[in-house]
């Protein structure tokens, strides 16, 4: 400065390209988590140990019975569950092992349909390491868990008739209820043709 007067000024330049970097990189880090998250065609959850919502993507607002996420979010997972046991069971399990897989559970949408899903979840802490939450997966397995229950229902009902099959006939199964027995033993006798060996049998059972 010369009398009064400005005649230069000093300019100092500090690199902070490296900084720019690492913000872009988690940027992007963040938004393929972002699309991973929503795209996943498995149900994904994020929820306090006591089971308030606090994030899920589009499949599992799907499953849920919901139209969007937005419909989930504050909401309680514990009211899906159809019996208070299987939340207890899940949350003892994941408390003791920290995590849980391949977990069956029977749940219930919206609608009130009844529904299966296989969980898998983990306990989490946040940054301070005072707060847990539970981060984990679902898919739906209900149409497996149909067809279980068919198959085993054949095992017992005949398919044509409905009326239990020969295995009802045992000789437990007379002395739980010996009335109920003679009575199924009719039916069967009358229900379609069987063979001669198997009339006997259900002869003896009748009493002759």
């Amino acid at each position: 400065m010369q009398e009064g007067k400005k005649i230069g000024a000093v300019v100092t330049f500090v690199n902070i390209t490296e900084r720019k970097q690492v913000e872009e990189a988690v940027r992007e880090s963040e938004r393929r988590y972002r699309l991973l998250f929503e795209r996943n065609l498995a149900g994904v959850f994020r929820t306090t140990m006591e089971g308030l919502i606090l994030e899920c993507n589009q499949a599992a607002a799907r499953m849920f019975g919901c139209a969007s996420s937005e419909e989930v979010l504050g909401t309680s997972i514990v009211d899906v569950y159809q019996t208070i046991s299987d939340r207890e069971a899940f949350l003892k399990q994941l408390k003791n092992e920290k995590y849980v897989t391949n977990y069956e559970v029977n749940y219930r949408r919206t609608n009130g349909d009844s529904a299966w899903a296989m969980l898998n979840a983990t306990v989490v802490a946040d940054d301070s390491g005072k707060n847990s939450f539970i981060e984990g997966t679902f898919v739906d397995i209900t149409e497996r868990k149909v067809a279980e229950q068919q198959i085993q229902s054949l095992a017992y009902f005949d398919a044509l008739t409905g009326l239990p099959t020969g295995l009802f006939c045992g000789t437990d199964y007379r002395r739980r209820s010996p009335m109920l027995a003679a009575t199924t033993a009719k039916l069967l006798f009358f229900s379609r043709p069987r063979p001669v060996q198997e009339h006997q049998r259900l002869a003896r059972a009748l009493g002759g």
